[in-house]
């Protein structure tokens, strides 16, 4: 009854507040060059599974529809699998966290054609509350929040994008947003370095 409602709340805010201290640990390692990397080899396509299952209820409660737009074949990436799953998981519940409901998530990575690939590139875009331009320089900075969306979001400490920036830099990759402004949706682009072929 009552009893085991406020439990399973206390349970999904020490879950939440364990999350928020790991990352904010992850953030300080980020920034005092202390996170080591565990680079192998790894199928993208692992990485996006597990992404997508861990948000899955993100999106969910959000009641957004995702969209899928990936090829058959991915690449496989020297990286490090659960930063880089904690990468696009942050993306995903952020889209879902500004996103109104009815609104739509669209998961979409290719490789561009060059010869030999050089670039797995992926981008979540959502057709939420959008950014303002004055915070668009500003975003991936650490507890950065635009103060007029505040209170239609549904809270968050904004590490999760300083993360996203710290572990794709560390993968050797870049991430970059667009957003037409205020009610236009946001996209946010990853763009990771294929590992070198060996020339035959």
């Amino acid at each position: 009854g009552r009893a085991q409602k406020a439990l399973s709340i206390l349970e999904r805010q020490v879950r939440t507040m364990v999350r928020l201290i790991d990352d904010l640990l992850d953030v300080s390692r980020i920034t005092t060059g202390k996170l080591r990397l565990d680079l192998q080899p790894v199928a993208f396509r692992d990485v996006l599974n597990t992404a997508l299952e861990v948000s899955e209820l993100s999106l969910q409660q959000a009641k957004v529809t995702l969209k899928l737009e990936v090829p058959p074949v991915l690449p496989t990436l020297l990286g490090d699998r659960v930063r880089l799953a904690q990468v696009f998981t942050n993306l995903l519940n952020n889209a879902a966290k500004f996103t109104p409901v009815g609104g739509t998530v669209t998961l979409r990575a290719e490789v561009p054609p060059t010869s030999p690939p050089l670039w797995l590139v992926v981008q979540v875009q959502d057709t939420g509350i959008g950014i303002s331009p004055t915070l668009m320089p500003h975003l991936f900075e650490l507890f950065s929040q635009d103060p007029h969306n505040l209170e239609r979001s549904r809270g968050g400490l904004g590490i999760g994008l300083s993360l996203v920036r710290g572990f794709v830099e560390l993968h050797g990759g870049t991430v970059e947003v667009f957003s037409g402004g205020n009610n236009q949706g946001s996209t946010f682009t990853v763009r990771l370095p294929l590992p070198a072929t060996p020339s035959v």
